[in-house]
């Protein structure tokens, strides 16, 4: 009996937790059962239908037995009560003090959620290691999982029997994603990558780089990446470069890439934007010119710190203008009695939202065009050869994961 009692009440104050668990099983399987009628399987159709029918009649029978056996000793106390005044209201204390119990452990207060693998709570967890046969010179092997959730682990004065990887210190996030990890950056090349793994996590990377090459291939990439697998959570990777090349470069092939990927994301945006601006002059720039760059990129490496309180679409229009003040600057030297000059503008934005599975948006522009004109295209360029080291100015900051608390681009295509 004493037993029984305690299991009732665990079962009555787990109800939220079963309820929750119960409801992401049906989501789960009633997907599953509109991919097999999809696919005129209906054979699995029907299992599907068994499994959903399965993990709704326990449930049910759950919540009719906690209604019938509220009633039957509602009324068996009321009975019992009758013509006993104290002992009816000492009786109708406690069932107040009862409903109170179950209103608080019943409201929706973030514990309707699925139970998790890694959770604690079964029977092979309440008995003692020397209970399983675990003892000294014996082995034996299980599956710990640990939650990510601030947790403590186990210590020397708190042991605990199990085996666990952690990843090495200053690698950043684990890789978790089905594809290779993409290249570091090479000489002349920038990269903002901005990964997200925890739960309501938020991971923000920006990379500004201004380039001088002097060089006949000029290969430069600017790439922006943003990757997240996790829930409610947001990846943000901005990318932002600008390649002066001095002399009549005879190969121009820049690349400017941009993706966003959400896997097995729930309430997830990721947002990456990848701005490249280059530009062929005959000749070095004369010293005004080059001091008025230099004031316009100092204008930059503000604008780098202030870009978290911005939208997707505020951040565009400032690289497009600072784009226009760098033109503006540059075009009175490319006067020349040569060939004429060029100008190579590109940007790629990506943007990912919620999957249950894996959503992945990519788009890359590196267009040469003719000389002394401007476009935007995409087609993405390659070359098996290697840029050259060339000097350059660049500017690079990253927030790793921290709550969502922090202001952040909002959501916005593109």
């Amino acid at each position: 009996m004493p037993l029984l009692l305690l299991s009732a009440v665990v079962t009555v104050l787990a109800l939220p937790r079963i309820l929750g668990t119960t409801w992401h099983s049906v989501g789960v399987q009633s997907g599953l059962l509109q991919s097999r009628v999809h696919h005129g399987d209906l054979t699995g159709a029907a299992v599907k239908a068994l499994a959903i029918v399965a993990l709704v009649i326990p449930v049910g029978g759950l919540l009719f037995m906690i209604v019938r056996a509220s009633r039957s000793y509602g009324r068996r106390v009321w009975r019992s009560t009758s013509g006993k005044p104290v002992q009816r209201t000492i009786a109708g204390v406690v069932g107040v003090a009862m409903l109170a119990g179950l209103a608080f452990a019943w409201w929706p207060h973030g514990n309707y959620r699925p139970i998790q693998p890694w959770e604690r709570g079964t029977i092979q967890d309440a008995l003692p290691a020397t209970f399983t046969g675990l003892h000294a010179g014996v082995e034996r092997s299980a599956t710990t999982l640990w939650a990510d959730d601030g947790s403590p682990l186990p210590t020397a004065d708190h042991p605990a029997v199990a085996l666990v990887f952690t990843p090495k210190s200053g690698h950043g996030p684990t890789w978790v994603f089905p594809f290779n990890r993409p290249a570091a950056p090479g000489p002349g090349d920038n990269q903002a990558m901005a990964i997200v793994t925890k739960d309501g996590g938020t991971a923000y990377d920006v990379s500004f780089a201004l380039v001088y090459a002097a060089k006949d291939i000029n290969l430069n990439r600017n790439e922006a990446y943003a990757f997240a697998s996790c829930r409610t959570c947001k990846a943000v990777a901005i990318a932002f470069q600008v390649v002066l090349v001095v002399g009549q470069a005879h190969v121009v092939a820049p690349q400017n890439i941009a993706a966003a990927v959400s896997y097995h994301c729930l309430a997830c945006v990721t947002q990456a934007l990848a701005a490249q601006l280059v530009v062929t002059v005959p000749h070095p720039l004369s010293p005004d010119a080059m001091r008025r760059l230099a004031a316009v990129w100092a204008q930059v490496i503000v604008l780098e710190h202030r870009l978290r309180g911005m939208t997707f679409a505020q951040i565009q229009q400032a690289i497009a203008s600072v784009e226009r003040e760098i033109l503006t600057i540059v075009r009175p030297e490319l006067t020349t009695t040569g060939p004429a000059p060029g100008v190579i503008s590109g940007t790629a934005s990506a943007t990912g939202g919620p999957s249950p599975v894996a959503t992945a948006s990519a788009s890359s522009d590196a267009t040469p065009t003719s000389a002394g004109a401007a476009s935007t295209g995409t087609t993405d360029a390659s070359s098996s050869s290697s840029p050259s080291p060339a000097p350059s100015s660049s500017s690079s900051s990253s927030a790793t994961e921290s709550p969502t608390s922090s202001p952040s681009p909002s959501s916005s295509s593109s």
